[in-house]
């Protein structure tokens, strides 16, 4: 664990994550957002997903936003890990609850 690279700490992670969901909103303009500062914080997937090491720092985000008929749908979580400037990952909220924590 000594040996991760992390990368350096985001200081722009809040407008990093604005982008990335823009994408995926249906009215990204609605949308309300609270962050955790970001964390250390790394994982691997399981074998069968393909192994992959993440490392960097980790946003806890909640986003509400409005859905197709005008109403908000209700706060959800996500785990945003951010590295040398770039969201590398994002993490639903039932893989953060499921995860061990050392």
């Amino acid at each position: 664990l000594a040996t991760i690279d992390y990368g350096p700490a985001p200081t722009n992670y809040e407008a990093l994550i604005k982008a990335r969901f823009e994408e995926s909103l249906f009215d990204p303009y609605s949308a309300q957002y609270v962050f955790s500062p970001p964390e250390q914080f790394w994982f691997k997937e399981a074998p069968m997903m393909g192994g992959r090491l993440y490392s960097g720092w980790m946003v806890k985000t909640g986003i509400n936003a409005k859905n197709r008929m005008g109403g908000y749908t209700g706060r959800k979580y996500y785990g945003v890990i951010i590295k040398n400037g770039q969201v590398i990952r994002i993490l639903e909220d039932f893989e953060l609850q499921n995860m061990r924590r050392m």
